[in-house]
């Protein structure tokens, strides 16, 4: 019998059945194509159909891309009338969740050459059962899957994204790596608490965005003898640091060393620059990422947030990264989401939450968290209003959504639907002068001083936390 390559809700995919498969496909997508090099999207079915898919389409001379889940057609058919450059294989998506889902070209090599280095440091070889979950779609997911099967690694996977239907897979099929982001690996907490620990695991690798303290210690529970790996990456770039264990927990903000191969330095403008073989074709290097940051004299590199998120409220420069961390810090919250807008009225900042699914439910709590957010923000940093979802929407890789976040906002106050768990902030913001004696003490994190940042000190402010990365 052959290797089972890919279990995906129990049906079992063999690296014979993947052979055949692809075979077959590389003859019909051959068929199908009008011209060389031609872009081949992927629509978001099983897993097994996207990567047999994904390795045909190359054969046939196609250069593939996963498309994301709920991707407008007349968006599809814009991307494919871009031309690959020269010595495009295949292509990747950006998220999205910033703006409109924009492709990036790589050759095979630029991941390949990788998959030895990326795999010793996350573990993966032959003996692994990796666990994970999402579309292929996410540069991410798509690169470690590639990468597992390239070392024979086994894969693992749901379609339901439900803590205890992931939970009960991992038991069963005795999985010992999970892959997940971090707002999964809540869930995996969530449903693991009335559960016995799960000796068996033994790595846990994520990434995309920041491993919170209480999820990181619930997954200590479920999981006492993993080992968790965290690391920073970009779709453009490729792996770009990792962090291991409890130096997580150790240095909040730290997105730890770089891997063998790579370098990084801050630019003139505080972006985190990247020099590395494994980015994206027609990038220079180095490959400049919409993230700040700063390296230390350890060479661990220290997240500030991103380049987009620094924004103007009342005359204060404020940066979005740290409200939606303070909220997220908050016990009573699962996960949060803010959105800053200055359309038809002043610029304001608006949070939707989620509350955490191990408390009991709290009347009227988004004015709670409202006024607890008071008592430690800034005026300007305060949102001019918190709602309360009872899910918080994903986007493919796992992230909120801030474009369904922003329709819901735009429908909500053009009074086409209601969000009932709703407070709002009535309180006048502070104007420039009237902050400008807090803002030496506490001011915007862009501007503190590298040192404090890595000393943990910062004037009592924590690390700013980012969330949007490969």
């Amino acid at each position: 019998m052959s290797k089972c390559v890919l279990l995906e809700n129990q049906t079992r995919f063999s690296s014979r059945y993947f052979v055949d498969r692809i075979e077959k496909r590389t003859e019909e997508i051959a068929a199908e194509l009008l011209a060389k090099r031609q872009l081949f999207p992927i629509p978001p079915t099983q897993i097994a159909d996207q990567l047999i898919d994904w390795f045909a389409a190359m054969e046939a001379g196609a250069v593939p891309f996963c498309v994301h889940r709920e991707m407008p057609q007349a968006l599809i058919e814009s991307l494919c009338e871009t031309v690959p450059p020269q010595g495009a294989e295949f292509a990747v998506l950006s998220s999205g969740s910033t703006g409109l889902a924009k492709l990036f070209f790589r050759t095979t090599d630029s991941w390949e050459n990788f998959f030895k280095v990326q795999n010793h440091i996350f573990d993966i070889n032959a003996s692994t059962r990796l666990f994970f979950h999402g579309s292929l779609s996410f540069t991410g997911t798509l690169n470690m899957c590639v990468a597992a099967i390239a070392f024979k690694a086994k894969l693992v996977t749901v379609s339901s994204l439900n803590g205890m239907r992931m939970l009960e897979s991992i038991v069963k099929n005795r999985v010992n790596s999970i892959y997940l982001v971090p707002a999964k690996l809540a869930l995996l907490v969530s449903a693991g608490r009335n559960h016995d620990a799960i000796p068996g695991v033994r790595r846990i690798i994520t990434g995309s965005q920041l491993l919170q303290k209480d999820v990181y210690e619930g997954l200590k529970r479920v999981f006492p003898n993993a080992v968790i790996t965290m690391y920073y990456g970009a779709s453009e770039s490729g792996y770009v640091t990792y962090i291991t264990g409890d130096d997580i927990l150790r240095f909040p903000g730290c997105l730890g060393q770089t891997f063998p191969g790579v370098e990084i330095e801050r630019s003139q403008e505080g972006q985190i620059a990247v020099y590395t073989e494994g980015g994206i074709l027609g990038m220079n290097r180095p490959i400049l990422l919409p993230d700040l940051g700063c390296v230390d004299e350890s060479g661990r590199l220290w997240l500030l947030g991103r380049c987009d998120e620094v924004v103007n409220v009342a005359g204060t420069k404020i940066n979005l990264a740290y409200v939606r961390e303070t909220i997220r810090d908050l016990p009573e919250v699962h996960n949060a989401e803010v959105l800053y807008t200055d359309a038809g009225r002043k610029a304001r900042i608006v949070a939707f939450f989620e509350a955490a699914h191990d408390r009991p439910p709290v009347d009227n709590l988004p004015a709670r968290i409202l006024e607890d957010l008071n008592a430690v923000l800034l005026p300007g940093e305060v949102p001019r209003a918190v709602y309360e979802l009872p899910d918080l929407p994903l986007n493919a890789g796992g992230k909120p959504d801030r474009r369904k976040l922003e329709s819901m906002l735009a429908s909500q106050e053009q009074g086409a639907i209601g969000l009932p768990r709703c407070a709002r902030n009535d309180t006048m913001l502070a104007s420039r002068n009237d902050t400008m004696d807090i803002l030496p003490h506490r001011g915007p994190m862009l501007l503190l001083d590298a040192a404090e940042l890595i000393a943990g000190e910062a004037h009592g402010r924590k690390h700013i936390r980012g969330d949007e990365w490969f």
